[in-house]
């Protein structure tokens, strides 16, 4: 799907309250902007029929000729008509508003992304876009989205959370009207086990300041006759409760004392009495502290609906408990968070923050200044970075697909190389050859001072080695394979990787990848690993475990590198180093001895004993010249050199980059 002209609408569909935004998905510079309901930046999520006017939803549902009024209906998709029917007239009446408003227009290429509780299942989620692409938007359709990953995306846009927090685990705690979730993502990821929730929202405490508003009111059996008759009037008057509760948390050290309670239109329920609100200090710290099934005298009727909150603790421990366990799960899995976002219009509730930095007491904790309508910003956003993301995530494949193996055999300049005495390293070469170059130089250097030389002392000293056939033949072809599995060839070969990696292949890596970077508004080289160090686990690679078969690339390597020096070791032996010592011994009296000779005997002590320290250390640098001529020839001449080493690096360094890829999909614009 194309971006261009099209129009991303984040509708945040909340229990409590609705509001939606825009953003353009061809305008890499756009920001979300606000559409209005009835003029305002969100409505209470409210629907009612009137006779006249049809279908109303906000505020205007409380007019005195509609009927059956209906608040707080978002929840679980179900099978029930009247869920169904009220959803669908709901989401179609704020279209149809738009629309009358020139805020959307018919014929835009609209995409719709409409929140939902992180803690609902994959299959809550699937049904709940099932049920709202039934409503036939005109447009690219709907995607839901979970409400926390919104809040993320928006703090993140709003420089609340800074890179270096996104890259850390951060907890969004969304508390709403209906629900409280906890979602981890950690570097950016969404965590497919880091999804709590509880049934446990701000709608509980409105309904406990009704029922405690009832019980000091003098006409309370007739009004409760009346709710049964006509439901409409509990929720106008659970509404009210509802509107007095926000303005209490936003000045509550207006409201200390009964004498100053929060003021409230009396709402009167014709032919009964008139209904009035109380809140104040007291009445709030009496309904959040004491147990639900005491603030709310009919929870049986409700506790079906909310099977994870216990009623016989009160709304505060409820949240402290479940905090608490989301903690403890955490920890288990070994996951410390750093950071702590805030979000849903319930986290206004000052003793919310209270609880949380007594749970996570060294945790950055922040909150957007709007948490009632961020959601709505970050679906927006997170509409646009999915649909860019869609065609980043394309562009990253492409390049690894077709432009990084490019990058192992595009033309480099070598030349540093140039000095050394291997004749056959071009002026201009590739990255294979010059990893060629560094494998042949460090792992020769190595061989000749801490094997062939070694061999040749203890030759010379006739220490456990009395001849140059059956001695030191055999002990420098056995130490060469063991020095080469040990820790000392493997930390040399994996250098000689790394420092190829980091000089030859990053450079080039960045500056392709950088193009991807720039399209997308992300920081140059964020999709090259920052800490690119190829460290295999080398724990299963000693001397007794080396198997050829072991799926471990490194191990593939060591055997690969392993058997070809074997063999340019055995050659020459045959060809160089024994004719060279040879050639140290017979100016000591053995002229006119046959070479078969000279290689299968003892040779004496006294005769040893002539091949000074200096005479070993030229032969060494003699043969270590030559033995990076023939090793070198041989890597370069190893038809096999893709298959079994480049090829395999090529994969992991794609596979790395992929993950790198992954983790910064959430700053994409």
């Amino acid at each position: 799907m194309s971006n261009n002209h099209v129009e991303i609408i984040g509708f945040d569909l909340g229990h409590g309250e609705t509001a939606l935004t825009k953003i353009l998905g061809n305008d890499p510079n756009s920001a979300p902007v606000k559409l209005l309901l009835h003029k305002k930046d969100c409505q209470p999520t409210m629907i009612a029929y009137h006779p006249e006017q049809g279908v109303l939803f906000g505020k205007p549902a409380l007019a005195l000729k509609a009927t059956d009024f209906q608040i707080a209906f978002k929840k679980r998709p179900t099978s029930d008509s009247n869920y169904q029917k009220v959803m669908k007239d709901y989401v179609k009446a704020i279209y149809d508003h738009l629309l009358q408003t020139d805020q959307l227009k018919k014929d835009d290429q609209n995409h719709f992304f409409i929140g939902c509780p992180s803690e609902w299942s994959d299959a809550n989620r699937s049904e709940y876009q099932k049920l709202l692409k039934s409503f036939n938007l005109p447009g690219f359709g709907v995607s839901v989205i979970e409400e926390s990953f919104a809040a993320l995306m928006q703090a993140v846009k709003s420089e609340l959370l800074t890179t270096e927090d996104i890259k850390g685990n951060v907890l969004v705690i969304d508390v709403g009207s209906s629900t409280t979730d906890c979602t981890l993502v950690k570097a950016g990821i969404h965590e497919e086990d880091g999804d709590f929730g509880i049934d446990l929202g701000a709608a509980l405490i409105d309904k406990a300041i009704l029922y405690y508003s009832l019980s000091k009111n003098e006409d309370k059996e007739e009004i409760e006759s009346a709710f049964k008759k006509i439901n409409l009037h509990r929720h106008r008057c659970e509404f009210q409760c509802r509107e007095a509760k926000e303005e209490y948390f936003c000045y509550s050290l207006q409201y200390i004392d009964e004498d100053s309670s929060v003021p409230t239109k009396t709402y009167k329920i014709p032919g009964t009495g008139n209904f009035d609100p109380i809140i104040y200090k007291e009445i709030i710290e009496r309904i959040i502290s004491q147990p639900l099934e005491i603030c709310l005298p009919n929870y049986q009727e409700i506790l079906p609906s909310l099977p994870t909150v216990n009623f016989q603790k009160s709304w505060k421990d409820n949240f402290h408990d479940f905090l608490m366990t989301t903690k403890q799960e955490l920890e288990a899995k070994g996951v410390k968070v750093n950071t702590i976002l805030f979000t849903g219009g319930a986290s206004k509730m000052d003793f919310i923050p209270e609880i949380v930095h007594k749970i996570f007491p060294n945790c950055k904790c922040t909150k957007d200044t709007e948490p009632s309508f961020c959601i709505a910003m970050g679906l927006a956003r997170w509409g646009k970075k999915s649909i860019n993301s869609i065609h980043f995530t394309e562009e990253v494949e492409q390049f690894l697909q077709n432009d990084l193996p490019k990058i192992f055999t595009t033309k480099i300049d070598i030349s540093p190389w140039k000095g050394s005495s291997i004749s056959w390293i071009p002026l201009y070469g590739t990255p294979i050859d010059s990893l060629r170059s560094k494998l042949t130089e460090e792992l020769v250097d190595g061989l000749s001072y801490k094997v062939v030389k070694p061999v040749l002392f203890d030759w010379r000293n006739r220490n456990g080695i009395n001849t140059i056939k059956y001695g030191l033949e055999p002990e420098i072809i056995s130490r060469t394979k063991k020095w080469l599995e040990g820790t000392e060839g493997q930390e040399i070969i994996k250098k000689a990787i790394n420092d190829w990696i980091i000089k030859d292949i990053v450079p080039p890596l960045k500056e392709k990848t950088d193009l991807i970077c720039n399209k997308y508004h992300l920081g140059l080289g964020q999709i090259v690993p920052p800490s690119l160090n190829y460290n295999p686990d080398v724990d299963k690679l000693g001397t007794t475990t080396v198997n050829i078969t072991d799926p471990t690339l490194f191990t593939a390597i060591v055997n690969w590198i392993i058997g070809t020096i074997t063999v340019v070791i055995t050659l020459f032996l045959a060809t160089t180093i024994i004719g060279l010592i040879i050639g140290l011994v017979v100016m000591f009296g053995l002229q006119g001895w046959a070479e078969d000779t000279i290689k299968e005997s003892d040779i004496p002590k006294w005769i040893r004993k002539g091949v000074s320290d200096k005479k070993i250390s030229e032969m060494t640098d003699q043969i270590k010249e030559k033995l990076k001529e023939e090793v070198g020839k041989s890597i370069a001449e190893d038809k096999q050199f893709m298959d079994k080493f480049l090829y395999p690096v090529k994969d992991w360094l794609s596979k790395e980059v992929k993950e790198q890829a992954d983790s910064v999909k959430i700053l994409i614009s």
